[in-house]
């Protein structure tokens, strides 16, 4: 069933970067939080143009948003600076967390087998969905 399909060359060792067309977005908490997650089973894995919202959910037009263009962050810190923002500009409120982004850097191409089988992802679809450098 597989056949037809085109083959993704990727070299297990050495550094890959992959953009898609259109940010990937996780609209809540709930799937922030997911997308969190699944990254941070990626050492040495980072993320550019990306925007984190937080907002109050009493009262959406109180939020605070975290963008970048060309600026790589480690997506280990995500979850972190999320959580920081909640306790300090939000202390003791019910907020909702967005997270989008469009690039993601791994450290190998190892690492990026596992985010696609992570994410359960079709190997021919990323060619449709974004670029590989």
């Amino acid at each position: 069933a597989k056949s037809g399909k085109k083959k993704v060359e990727i070299d297990d060792a050495a550094p890959l970067e992959y953009t898609m067309n259109s940010q990937k977005k996780c609209g809540d908490t709930e799937l922030a939080y997911a997308e969190f997650a699944k990254l941070k089973q990626l050492p040495g894995t980072f993320v550019r143009q990306f925007t984190v919202t937080v907002s109050e959910k009493a009262n959406p037009d109180n939020y605070m948003e975290i963008t970048t263009a060309k600026v790589s962050w480690d997506t280990d810190n995500l979850q972190s600076m999320a959580d920081l923002i909640r306790e300090t500009a939000f202390a003791g409120k019910e907020v909702e967390v967005e997270f989008e982004y469009k690039t993601i850097l791994f450290a190998t191409g190892a690492a990026f087998k596992q985010w696609v089988e992570i994410n359960k992802l079709d190997a021919s679809e990323l060619y449709k969905n974004g670029t590989f450098k």
